[in-house]
């Protein structure tokens, strides 16, 4: 048996064509509800959006969980951003070729698994990044055991090393690490290019900045972090 996929829609094409070519790539379609579907079904859920309320109802769901929509509709790209908030990856289409549409729920399920081991929050943190004589005062966004998400307009280059500082809220104590750019965004119009992310890790970003991977941080810090998490999540 393949991996569970939640089919949240109504339409013969979206629960009996499509199901099928899920079958075909090796996963397991589960059929939900016939509205706009914010439940979840399966390990990765796919939302029929068949007009702009389903898009609308979307955008208004709990959480972050990862998910795909099937859709023929042109999305603005001030839709896509607010819609990679609330966990979207990828858009289906009629279109979609089997080895594309596989690529993209792999993803999903990729990211999914991920989520669950590695949890990453909304936050908004201080945060001090030290290159050489250079140093940034600035706010982070995201926040996971392993990395941490930078808000700036300037970021460094792609693994790039630098000192990092923060604190989180409560007990006066200040994480320090060096830490290692993974990716970053430079500019606000770059965010519309994620619209078929071939990267699930920039789904959640909202801001121009750059993530940051912990390169050694104490294992004591990083089970404090865990425990905030859970705190908020």
């Amino acid at each position: 048996m393949g991996a569970l996929v939640g089919l949240l829609g109504g339409s013969f094409e979206f629960i009996s064509r499509f199901a099928d070519l899920l079958r075909d790539c090796g996963f397991d379609p589960v059929v939900g509800p016939s509205d706009a579907g914010l439940s979840r079904a399966g390990e990765v859920s796919i939302y029929e959006v068949t007009d702009r309320s389903v898009c609308e109802s979307l955008l208004e769901k709990d959480g972050t969980e990862p998910f795909l929509v099937y859709s023929d509709l042109q999305f603005t790209p001030e839709e896509l951003v607010s819609l990679k908030a609330k966990g979207f990856v990828g858009a289906i289409t009629t279109r979609t070729s089997p080895e594309d549409t596989a690529f993209l729920v792999n993803k999903a399920l990729f990211y999914s698994r991920m989520l669950k081991r590695n949890p990453r929050v909304p936050v908004s943190l201080p945060v001090e990044l030290s290159v050489g004589v250079r140093v940034l005062k600035t706010t982070a966004s995201m926040l996971s055991r392993d990395g941490i998400f930078v808000i700036t307009m300037n970021p460094l280059p792609v693994n790039s090393l630098c000192d990092l500082a923060f604190r989180l809220p409560g007990p006066e104590h200040t994480f320090k690490t060096v830490s290692r750019v993974l990716y970053n965004i430079t500019i606000n119009k770059e965010l519309g290019i994620i619209a078929d992310p071939r990267d699930p890790f920039k789904r959640l970003v909202a801001h121009p900045g750059m993530a940051m991977l912990f390169v050694d941080m104490s294992v004591d810090d990083r089970a404090l972090i865990e425990a905030y998490i859970e705190t908020i999540s």
